[in-house]
């Protein structure tokens, strides 16, 4: 912790140079969404998002996802905890948490919540699919269960093989969106002028 701090002072102390801005968060950038930003930037971007349009769930998963990179796991899995209220069956919502899990030590809450979501595995919805696609999820789903699977040492259940990484609820543009709105999907969860984030 002190040598956050001191790097943090250190940085607000140089002062800006010509064309930088001021302060402590000044030289973090992020690639997001095809761009180079600055951090600060990106996360009101996103805080804004999810203040205008409250029930889009794509803009809950990307400020989770967001939170979670820069190690705010508590406020991740806030945000992927409101993205489970609008749909129970988001995988990255549910992923995200158990990832949060596992990371905090609770390896075993994260397995089990995995486990139940394999249960409801014909029923998993996919939200973001312009920025991560629902196979690559899946995979990371299948890594994390048999990681945590091994690490356990659970007898009662399989590993997970290749087989499982198939899953057939992806959204469709057309279909009614899975947050309950009655809506297309398309004109709710999925429009990306809605979600603030070009």
């Amino acid at each position: 912790m002190q040598t956050i701090a001191a790097l943090i002072t250190f940085a607000a102390d140089r002062g800006p140079t010509k064309g930088e801005r001021k302060g402590p968060l000044q030289h973090i950038n992020v690639n997001y969404r095809w761009e180079t930003r600055p951090a600060p930037e990106v996360m009101a971007e996103l805080k804004a998002a999810v203040a205008e349009h409250p029930q889009n769930i794509v803009n809950h998963l990307r400020l989770a996802r967001f939170q979670y990179v820069f190690g705010r796991r508590g406020r991740a899995v806030e945000c992927y905890g409101r993205a489970l209220e609008l749909q129970q069956d988001s995988l990255e919502a549910g992923l995200g948490i158990a990832h949060v899990m596992a990371d905090t030590g609770e390896r075993r809450g994260a397995f089990d919540r995995l486990s139940e979501m394999l249960e409801r595995k014909s029923k998993w919805c996919f939200f973001r699919t312009d920025e991560l696609s629902p196979q690559a999820l899946t995979e990371d789903f299948v890594q994390l269960f048999n990681k945590l699977h091994s690490e356990l040492d659970v007898r009662n259940r399989p590993l997970l093989h290749t087989s499982s990484r198939q899953s057939s609820a992806k959204v469709g543009r057309n279909d009614t969106c899975p947050c309950g709105s009655g809506k297309k999907y398309k004109k709710c969860c999925g429009d990306t002028r809605a979600s603030m984030v070009h």
